[in-house]
């Protein structure tokens, strides 16, 4: 059976209608055509059909600006600096700098600190921002690179520095991070205090 059917068969006065022939089956070829009432437009390249996904109703259950926002909210990324547990202000002799109490979803907390002048860096936790019931302390000797990573949890947190040296300090880098970290190494031939929590491993 050939494609197209002749009308008025077995005559040819009739139209003759295209079609596709599909095993031993006609399927009939349709233009497609859009427009208001009165006016007839064939679907080309020049004139598309007018369909807008903005219009089309969402599934159920889809994602909208709205609850995209709302997922964006609650994602973490891989860490984030704490500006307010964080400072550059050298300290005189016996004088203290302490953070601000800080409350976020990340599950840890890497303290970093260098100075030229002895001190006492704390990282303290709270479950009320008010009362700082774990208090954690490490010694810092004068230039050496003092780094920590302590479990935050859904507390919140803050650091603290006493200069405990009789000199002044010429810089003070203390900066705090919110994040995941694995656990710290440090190879065997550093300096290691006897307060640091990393592992010591061969480099």
């Amino acid at each position: 059976m050939a494609d197209n059917v002749q009308l008025n068969s077995p005559t040819t006065s009739g139209a003759l209608v295209a079609t596709d022939e599909i095993s031993g089956v006609q399927h009939q070829k349709v233009k497609i055509e859009f427009g208001e009432d009165g006016v007839a437009t064939m679907v080309s390249a020049a004139d598309p059909l007018p369909v807008s996904a903005a219009t089309l109703p969402l599934p159920t259950g889809a994602a909208t600006e709205t609850t995209l926002a709302s997922i964006n909210g609650k994602l973490l990324a891989i860490g984030a600096t704490s500006t307010l547990n964080s400072t550059s202000a050298a300290l005189n002799t016996l004088t203290t700098f302490t953070g601000t109490a800080e409350l976020n979803n990340y599950s840890d907390v890497l303290i970093v600190c260098k100075t030229d002048q002895d001190g006492t860096l704390y990282a303290e936790f709270s479950v009320d921002g008010t009362n700082w019931d774990s208090s954690i302390s490490f010694i810092v000797l004068a230039n050496s690179n003092e780094i920590h990573r302590l479990v935050k949890g859904s507390r919140y947190y803050r650091a603290r520095f006493t200069n405990t040296a009789a000199s002044n300090q010429t810089f003070l880098r203390l900066s705090s991070y919110f994040g995941s970290f694995p656990q710290l190494t440090s190879s065997l031939n550093s300096v290691i205090q006897k307060d640091a929590d990393a592992a010591v491993v061969r480099a």
